[in-house]
Protein backbone atom coordinates (compact mmCIF):
# COMPACT_ATOMS: atom_id res chain seq x y z
CA UNK A 1 0.00 0.00 0.00
CA UNK A 2 0.87 3.90 -0.73
CA UNK A 3 -0.21 6.33 0.99
CA UNK A 4 -1.63 10.19 0.63
CA UNK A 5 -1.53 11.92 3.76
CA UNK A 6 -3.35 14.70 4.97
CA UNK A 7 -5.19 17.28 7.40
CA UNK A 8 -9.00 16.33 8.83
CA UNK A 9 -9.71 19.94 7.56
CA UNK A 10 -8.81 19.12 3.73
CA UNK A 11 -11.34 15.91 3.25
CA UNK A 12 -14.85 18.11 2.66
CA UNK A 13 -12.60 19.82 -0.46
CA UNK A 14 -10.99 16.27 -1.37
CA UNK A 15 -14.69 14.19 -0.89
CA UNK A 16 -16.49 17.63 -2.95
CA UNK A 17 -14.08 17.27 -5.53
CA UNK A 18 -14.21 13.43 -5.93
CA UNK A 19 -10.57 13.49 -6.33
CA UNK A 20 -7.40 14.52 -4.56
CA UNK A 21 -5.77 17.54 -6.38
CA UNK A 22 -2.17 17.98 -7.86
CA UNK A 23 -0.28 20.70 -5.86
CA UNK A 24 -0.60 22.86 -8.35
CA UNK A 25 -4.45 22.91 -8.47
CA UNK A 26 -4.82 23.48 -4.46
CA UNK A 27 -3.10 27.01 -5.86
CA UNK A 28 0.02 26.76 -3.57
CA UNK A 29 1.82 29.27 -4.91
CA UNK A 30 5.31 27.94 -4.13
CA UNK A 31 4.98 24.77 -6.28
CA UNK A 32 7.00 24.46 -9.27
CA UNK A 33 5.30 23.08 -12.54
CA UNK A 34 8.18 20.14 -12.28
CA UNK A 35 7.00 18.78 -9.17
CA UNK A 36 3.04 19.20 -9.62
CA UNK A 37 2.12 16.11 -8.02
CA UNK A 38 0.14 14.22 -5.93
CA UNK A 39 2.62 13.16 -3.47
CA UNK A 40 2.17 9.49 -1.83
CA UNK A 41 5.11 7.05 0.51
CA UNK A 42 4.68 3.96 1.48
CA UNK A 43 5.67 4.68 4.96
CA UNK A 44 3.44 4.02 7.59
CA UNK A 45 3.55 7.23 9.76
CA UNK A 46 2.41 10.61 8.44
CA UNK A 47 5.65 12.34 7.20
CA UNK A 48 7.37 15.13 9.16
CA UNK A 49 7.73 16.88 5.56
CA UNK A 50 3.72 16.96 5.39
CA UNK A 51 3.19 18.41 8.78
CA UNK A 52 1.53 21.48 9.24
CA UNK A 53 3.52 24.29 11.27
CA UNK A 54 1.47 25.25 14.02
CA UNK A 55 2.52 27.95 16.20
CA UNK A 56 2.57 26.32 20.01
CA UNK A 57 2.80 22.60 19.03
CA UNK A 58 7.09 22.58 17.99
CA UNK A 59 7.09 19.45 16.93
CA UNK A 60 4.96 20.04 14.13
CA UNK A 61 7.55 22.62 12.89
CA UNK A 62 10.07 21.03 10.23
CA UNK A 63 13.19 22.86 10.91
CA UNK A 64 13.09 21.45 14.34
CA UNK A 65 13.25 18.59 13.13
CA UNK A 66 15.95 18.74 11.24
CA UNK A 67 18.40 19.89 13.93
CA UNK A 68 17.05 17.94 16.64
CA UNK A 69 17.26 13.88 15.96
CA UNK A 70 14.66 11.93 17.18
CA UNK A 71 12.51 14.74 18.55
CA UNK A 72 9.08 13.09 18.49
CA UNK A 73 6.38 14.20 16.85
CA UNK A 74 2.84 15.05 19.10
CA UNK A 75 0.43 13.44 16.77
CA UNK A 76 -2.37 13.98 19.56
CA UNK A 77 -2.09 17.63 19.87
CA UNK A 78 -1.93 17.96 16.18
CA UNK A 79 -4.67 15.84 15.45
CA UNK A 80 -6.76 18.01 18.27
CA UNK A 81 -5.64 21.54 15.56
CA UNK A 82 -6.38 19.88 12.21
CA UNK A 83 -9.70 18.10 13.01
CA UNK A 84 -7.59 14.96 12.64
CA UNK A 85 -5.17 13.31 10.51
CA UNK A 86 -6.07 10.93 8.23
CA UNK A 87 -4.05 8.88 4.69
CA UNK A 88 -5.99 7.60 1.34
CA UNK A 89 -4.08 4.50 1.03
CA UNK A 90 -4.00 2.85 -2.59
CA UNK A 91 -2.47 -0.17 -4.37
CA UNK A 92 1.23 0.09 -5.09
CA UNK A 93 0.03 -2.10 -8.15
CA UNK A 94 -2.38 0.90 -9.08
CA UNK A 95 -1.08 2.12 -12.96
CA UNK A 96 -1.95 5.73 -11.77
CA UNK A 97 0.92 5.82 -9.68
CA UNK A 98 4.65 5.42 -10.13
CA UNK A 99 7.85 5.33 -7.48
CA UNK A 100 9.36 8.55 -7.48
CA UNK A 101 13.00 7.08 -7.11
CA UNK A 102 12.66 5.45 -10.43
CA UNK A 103 10.87 8.64 -12.16
CA UNK A 104 11.55 10.41 -15.07
CA UNK A 105 10.06 13.37 -13.28
CA UNK A 106 13.01 13.06 -10.37
CA UNK A 107 15.84 12.49 -13.34
CA UNK A 108 14.42 15.74 -14.99
CA UNK A 109 15.24 17.28 -11.19
CA UNK A 110 18.68 15.86 -9.93
CA UNK A 111 20.27 18.79 -11.29
CA UNK A 112 18.47 21.32 -9.62
CA UNK A 113 19.90 22.20 -5.97
CA UNK A 114 17.17 23.23 -4.87
CA UNK A 115 15.42 20.17 -4.90
CA UNK A 116 18.23 18.25 -3.80
CA UNK A 117 18.40 19.78 -0.46
CA UNK A 118 14.52 19.10 -0.06
CA UNK A 119 15.55 15.60 -0.77
CA UNK A 120 18.57 15.94 1.65
CA UNK A 121 15.84 17.63 4.26
CA UNK A 122 13.03 14.75 3.51
CA UNK A 123 15.49 11.87 4.60
CA UNK A 124 17.34 13.72 7.33
CA UNK A 125 13.92 14.04 9.36
CA UNK A 126 13.45 10.21 8.58
CA UNK A 127 10.93 10.42 5.46
CA UNK A 128 13.26 8.59 3.26
CA UNK A 129 12.40 9.73 -0.76
CA UNK A 130 12.77 6.07 -1.91
CA UNK A 131 9.90 5.60 -0.46
CA UNK A 132 7.68 8.10 -2.49
CA UNK A 133 5.61 8.16 -5.11
CA UNK A 134 3.72 10.53 -7.42
CA UNK A 135 0.85 10.44 -9.34
CA UNK A 136 1.30 12.77 -12.38
CA UNK A 137 -2.46 13.44 -12.74
CA UNK A 138 -5.32 14.36 -10.00
CA UNK A 139 -5.93 11.01 -8.58
CA UNK A 140 -9.83 10.20 -8.25
CA UNK A 141 -11.54 8.18 -5.49
CA UNK A 142 -11.66 4.73 -6.40
CA UNK A 143 -10.19 1.45 -5.04
CA UNK A 144 -9.26 3.40 -1.92
CA UNK A 145 -9.32 3.03 1.56
CA UNK A 146 -9.24 6.00 4.42
CA UNK A 147 -7.75 5.77 7.56
CA UNK A 148 -7.99 8.04 10.67
CA UNK A 149 -4.81 8.26 13.32
CA UNK A 150 -6.74 7.28 16.65
CA UNK A 151 -4.26 6.94 19.28
CA UNK A 152 -1.06 6.05 17.80
CA UNK A 153 -2.84 3.63 15.36
CA UNK A 154 -4.45 3.88 11.96
CA UNK A 155 -8.00 2.52 11.85
CA UNK A 156 -10.21 2.06 8.98
CA UNK A 157 -12.95 4.53 7.98
CA UNK A 158 -13.62 3.71 4.72
CA UNK A 159 -12.54 0.62 2.62
CA UNK A 160 -13.88 1.25 -1.08
CA UNK A 161 -11.94 -1.76 -2.86
CA UNK A 162 -13.09 -4.65 -0.07
CA UNK A 163 -16.94 -2.81 0.66
CA UNK A 164 -18.35 -3.32 -3.02
CA UNK A 165 -21.09 -0.73 -3.31
CA UNK A 166 -20.82 0.04 0.40
CA UNK A 167 -23.01 3.01 1.12
CA UNK A 168 -19.80 5.63 3.12
CA UNK A 169 -22.02 8.84 2.76
CA UNK A 170 -22.44 8.47 6.21
CA UNK A 171 -18.95 8.30 7.12
CA UNK A 172 -17.79 10.80 4.48
CA UNK A 173 -20.90 13.42 6.15
CA UNK A 174 -19.56 13.59 9.67
CA UNK A 175 -15.82 13.80 8.00
CA UNK A 176 -17.29 16.37 5.87
CA UNK A 177 -19.33 18.41 8.97
CA UNK A 178 -16.10 18.16 11.21
CA UNK A 179 -14.48 20.24 8.60
CA UNK A 180 -17.06 22.46 8.27
CA UNK A 181 -16.74 23.20 12.20
CA UNK A 182 -12.74 23.59 11.95
CA UNK A 183 -13.60 26.08 9.09
CA UNK A 184 -16.17 28.06 10.86
CA UNK A 185 -14.20 28.10 14.18
CA UNK A 186 -10.91 29.09 12.15
CA UNK A 187 -12.61 31.91 9.52
CA UNK A 188 -11.88 29.36 6.45
CA UNK A 189 -14.17 28.32 3.65
CA UNK A 190 -14.37 25.56 1.24
CA UNK A 191 -12.04 27.43 -1.39
CA UNK A 192 -9.42 28.11 1.61
CA UNK A 193 -9.36 24.14 1.97
CA UNK A 194 -8.77 23.46 -1.79
CA UNK A 195 -5.78 25.39 -1.25
CA UNK A 196 -4.35 23.20 1.29
CA UNK A 197 -5.71 19.57 0.54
Amino acid sequence: MIYHYTKGFTLKSIFSDGFIATEGKRGLSRIRKNTDFVWLTAQQRFPKTALPNIPGIPTSNLALHSSIKGLVVDYEAITAETEGLYRFGFSSEDKRFKRWWHSEERTQMLNNIEWRLMESLANKVGDDVRQFWIATDDVALHDYTLEGLESGQWKTLIDSSNDGNADHSRSISTLCANADRWADRHGFTLESFRKVA
